[in-house]
C-alpha cells in the first residue's frame, strides 16, 4: 500500500494519469503541481501529507504484524527462526503461478524483440516468432540517434555511485561498527530516522537547492547525494562489519595499527560479498532510476536511459519491436551483472545482521 501511494513512474510513462486525470497516481499530482503549475508551496504540502500517510500505515503494519507471523524456539526458548501460519498444500501452486505472472512479460519482451512489426499485430500472437530477425535495434538506433549517449550516460552515473558507496557509505558504516565514540549510537538512530522520511518531501526543497547553487542540468544531484552517504547502505555495511571478530581489531593495534590500517587491511578483505552486494543494489537503483534525472536534467544529451525510454514511446509508439528492444538494453547489464556477482550477492545478504 505504502508503495502505491509513492507511485509514480508507471502513471507517468503509460498514460500520464489520463484520461481526464481518473488514473493519476498522488506522487503524479504532487509533480505537477510543482513543476507543471508551478506551485512550490502546494506541492510541498502534498508531500508533507504523504509522509504522515506513510508513518501512519507503518505504524499499523508494525502493531498488526505479530497476528500474520510467530517466531519458532528452541527448547531454551529462544526464538530461531519465524514461519507464516498461512502454509497450504496449494503453496506449490501458488509458486509456480507467481512464477508465471512476473517471467511472462519477460518471455514476451524477449519475443517481441525478435518480430517484425508486421507480426506483432497477428492474431493468434506468436510467443515464437518465425523467422527471428534482429531489425528492431537497427531501428532503435536509427530513430533515436542519442541512444549511444543515453547508455554511456547511464553507465557512468550509476558506476560512480555505485563506487562511491562502496567507499564512503563502508567508511562511515565503520565508524559506526568499529570505533567507540559515545554519540556513535546516537547518531546511528538519526541515520536510520531518514530512512523513513520518503524522499518526495524532500524533493522540492533539494530541487530548489540545486537550481540555485547550478547543479541543476548536471549529472551532480544525481551522484552527489548518493555517493556521500547513503542510509540503507550505511546500515547494511554495518551490520555486516559486526559480525567480523574484534579479536582481528585487537591483533592490529598489537602489531601498531590504527583505524585506517584496520579499515583497509582487515574489515574491506573481509567483506567482500557485502561491498559487492552494495554495489550491485546502488548501480541498479540509479541504473533504473526515472525519477531523478526527469526532475533534476532537462538537456538530452546529459539524460539517462530510463528517460529515454518514454522519449521512444512517444517517438516510435506503435514500433513495439523497437520498443521491447529499447526495454531488453536497460535490462540486460543488470542481467550480466547479477549473473557473475549472484554468489558474492547471495553470500552478502545472508550472512548480513548474523553475529
Amino acid at each position: 500500500m505504502i508503495y502505491y501511494f509513492q507511485m509514480f513512474t508507471e502513471s507517468r510513462l503509460l498514460n500520464n494519469g489520463g484520461p481526464d486525470y481518473s488514473s493519476s497516481t498522488y506522487m503524479l499530482n504532487t509533480y505537477n503541481t510543482a513543476f507543471r503549475d508551478m506551485k512550490f508551496g502546494y506541492a510541498m504540502a502534498q508531500s508533507w501529507i504523504l509522509f504522515v500517510i506513510i508513518l501512519i500505515l507503518t505504524w499499523i503494519v508494525m502493531k498488526t504484524s505479530n497476528r500474520w507471523v510467530y517466531y519458532e524456539s528452541d527448547k531454551g526458548g529462544r526464538r530461531i527462526g519465524m514461519t507464516y501460519r498461512f502454509k497450504t498444500p496449494l503453496q506449490y501452486v501458488a509458486l509456480l503461478i507467481g512464477l508465471f505472472i512476473f517471467a511472462g512479460p519477460l518471455f514476451w519482451l524477449l519475443s517481441t524483440m525478435l518480430k517484425t512489426q508486421e507480426q506483432t499485430f497477428r492474431y493468434p500472437p506468436e510467443f515464437l516468432p518465425h523467422p527471428l530477425t534482429l531489425s528492431a535495434f537497427g531501428r532503435l538506433f536509427e530513430s533515436m540517434p542519442l541512444m549511444g549517449r543515453w547508455i554511456g550516460n547511464s553507465f557512468a552515473i550509476a558506476g560512480s555511485v555505485g563506487l562511491g558507496t562502496i567507499l564512503f557509505s563502508s567508511l562511515i558504516a565503520f565508524g559506526f561498527a568499529r570505533t567507540k565514540a559515545r554519540s556513535r549510537k546516537f547518531l546511528f538512530a538519526i541515520v536510520l530516522a531518514t530512512l523513513m522520511i520518503p524522499a518526495q518531501v524532500t524533493l522540492i526543497p533539494l530541487y530548489l537547492l540545486y537550481r540555485d547553487i547550478g547543479w541543476y542540468d548536471t549529472w551532480l544531484p544525481l551522484i552527489v547525494p548518493h555517493v556521500l552517504g547513503n542510509p540503507y547502505f550505511i546500515f547494511l555495511f554495518r551490520q555486516f562489519f559486526l559480525t567480523i571478530p574484534r579479536e582481528l581489531d585487537e591483533a592490529t593495534y598489537v602489531d601498531g595499527g590504527g583505524y585506517w590500517t584496520i579499515y583497509s587491511r582487515v574489515i574491506l578483505p573481509l567483506s567482500s560479498p557485502i561491498l559487492v552486494s552494495g554495489f550491485i543494489f546502488s548501480f541498479v537503483f540509479s541504473w533504473t532510476d526515472f525519477f531523478s534525472p526527469l526532475i533534476f536534467i532537462q538537456s538530452e544529451k546529459l539524460q539517462t536511459l530510463s528517460v529515454g525510454l518514454q522519449m521512444i514511446m512517444g517517438q516510435t509508439s506503435h514500433d513495439f519491436p523497437v520498443l521491447a528492444a529499447g526495454s531488453f538494453l536497460a535490462l540486460l547489464p543488470i542481467g550480466v551483472i547479477y549473473f557473475f556477482a549472484q554468489r558474492y550477492f547471495i553470500e552478502g545478504v545472508v550472512m548480513t545482521g548474523i553475529k
